[in-house]
């Protein structure tokens, strides 16, 4: 939100729901943390489906 270009993005399933235990740590303490900034650093979420 208040920094442009700054965004993160988690693998998730077609209905935006993302499998915590197939993260990593490190990503999923990102996840956690972006999760609970909602609002405040990070805009709400979108779910883009994948090109591949």
């Amino acid at each position: 939100m208040f920094n442009e270009g700054r965004g993160l993005a988690f693998p998730c399933g077609e209905d935006g729901q993302i499998d915590l235990d197939s993260l990593s740590d490190k990503a999923r303490n990102s996840y956690l943390g972006a999760r609970a900034l909602i609002g405040r650093e990070y805009a709400y979420p979108v779910v883009i489906q994948s090109t591949q």
